[in-house]
């Protein structure tokens, strides 16, 4: 993890974005003290969620949709 201010950010930003694409975690403090940390997207690479990609591939039985007996309504 680096720790920087605002200022020594904004001079180096390419580089720092650079390391954060890297997973470096980086953390910003504002002149107030506040600390804002900067993190890699870690959904980049993963690929795209189809609707309907288990149709057909998952079986859920008529029991699933009976209901539930009363002890278990009944958290016993």
């Amino acid at each position: 993890m680096t720790v920087l201010t605002v200022e020594q950010a904004k001079s180096r930003f390419e580089e720092i974005m650079g390391e954060v694409a890297l997973g470096t975690e980086i953390v910003l403090v504002l002149k107030n003290g506040d600390r804002v940390r900067v993190l890699p997207d870690t959904r980049v690479g993963l690929p795209e969620r189809t609707p309907g990609a288990l149709a057909g591939r998952l079986v859920v039985g008529d029991s699933f949709f009976e209901p539930l007996p009363e002890d278990e309504l009944r958290g016993m």
